[in-house]
């Protein structure tokens, strides 16, 4: 798993110089003169907007239009699904009962009950239990449900953080490129730069306030002696023997 995540970050790295490095190194060489005065520092495509919009694509629109698409087909789909609930609504309650069908033994299960469970006192055993599995059925699919309805709600707000930081630094590039700076104030470039680099600052924050795997994580990285005391897992189970 670790091994997996290097490679990942490594690969994300590498396709980040493949995108920029070869236009940094060689973009003179390409052209045949260099276009940044002597008393100034930029790179030599600051103003090719044609290269800045072929980037964007890359590194801004295509993974926020594939995240933004993913999230509203969870959406969707988590909309669906309440619906399809709504027919067969999961019990309210839950509450531990003894199974004393003429044994001696006594085990305490979990089981999901209503009013109309609690009429139908003349059925089999068998019957009662396919109804009591139904039911706690529903009740691991409702539990799913708002599970994923939270995950969604939290990487909702992680895509728009990131737009809002990141779209308007982007476009303002491209057209400030397309008319080599002359109709885009200096100052509304200081402002979308740094809050580019705004999220940056945001998101060791955001990411652990939006998932519990990222605060485990911080927790072994900052606090190493207390490994563990972490669980492992965020929900007790709701099984009980």
């Amino acid at each position: 798993m670790i091994h997996f995540a290097v490679v990942k970050i490594a690969a994300v790295w590498i396709l980040a110089f493949l995108l920029y490095g070869p236009a940094i190194l060689f973009w003179e060489q390409l052209t045949g003169r260099s276009r940044v005065p002597d008393n100034e520092c930029f790179a030599e495509f600051y103003y090719t907007w044609y290269f800045l919009l072929s980037a964007s694509v890359v590194e801004f629109f295509s993974p926020f239009l594939s995240v933004a698409f993913f999230n509203i087909s969870i959406y969707l789909s988590i909309r669906q699904r309440r619906l399809g609930s709504k027919k067969e609504s999961c019990p309210p309650k839950c509450q531990d009962a003894a199974a004393l069908q003429g044994k001696k033994t006594r085990m305490s299960v979990r089981i999901c009950w209503n009013s109309q469970t609690l009429k139908k006192t003349s059925t089999s055993d068998s019957v009662k239990r396919s109804e009591n599995d139904g039911l706690s059925m529903r009740c691991v699919q409702r539990s799913r449900l708002r599970q994923d309805k939270k995950i969604a709600k939290s990487l909702a707000i992680i895509v728009c953080v990131f737009a809002v930081c990141w779209a308007p630094y982007t476009l303002l590039m491209i057209v400030r490129a397309a008319c080599r700076g002359d109709c885009v104030a200096h100052h509304w470039y200081e402002v979308t730069f740094w809050l580019l680099w705004l999220n940056s600052a945001i998101n060791p924050f955001l990411y652990p306030l939006c998932h519990s795997s990222f605060r485990r994580a911080f927790f072994k990285i900052l606090c190493p002696r207390q490994r563990s005391t972490i669980p492992l897992t965020d929900h007790p189970s709701s099984t009980h023997r």
